[in-house]
């Protein structure tokens, strides 16, 4: 069984916009929003085996943010440049390399790939997954490289403001 959540960076700061995109960080709702969505996570009893994000800095500041509050070293972060900008096979490619050692595996990358990549895989169908947003992903399968088109199903979809 394997467990993939794909979580949306949280929201990034425009206040400079002579900063390259690569390098917007989170803005003031984004660094509140990302500690609590790890907490919620951290209270369903939920901890990464595995964190992989895209290099741009609001990417792996939230990864860095979920990693601190799930007891996951950030030195751990595997950072994949794939993940920037990336379409649905991009994302496909990257977890179906990821190995078979991991069952619950933390994907933190942008949109519109991650929404159109759980649209391809998960029965849980999203027009957006908004920042922050975490859309839990199982397959009952034992090896990554099989993960498919409709292959998984939803075990949960949460976002900063649902409640």
């Amino acid at each position: 069984m394997k467990q993939l959540f794909l979580i949306r960076h949280a929201k990034s700061s425009w206040d400079h916009p002579d900063l390259d995109d690569y390098q917007r960080p989170l803005n003031k709702r984004g660094n509140k929003d990302a500690p609590e969505m790890a907490k919620r996570i951290k209270k369903a009893g939920i901890f990464p085996e595995l964190i992989i994000s895209s290099p741009a800095l609001r990417a792996f500041t939230t990864a860095k943010i979920f990693a601190a509050a799930l007891d996951y070293s950030e030195y751990d972060i595997v950072l994949k440049d794939q993940l920037y900008e990336a379409g649905i096979r991009d994302i496909e490619e990257v977890v179906k390399s990821i190995s078979d050692e991991y069952s619950k595996v933390f994907i933190v990358g942008h949109n519109p790939g991650l929404t159109l990549f759980n649209n391809e895989i998960c029965d849980l169908k999203l027009e957006n997954i908004p920042t922050c947003g975490i859309s839990a992903v199982y397959f009952n399968l034992t090896e990554w490289r099989k993960v498919s088109a409709e292959a998984g199903r939803s075990l949960f979809y949460d976002y900063p403001k649902r409640i």
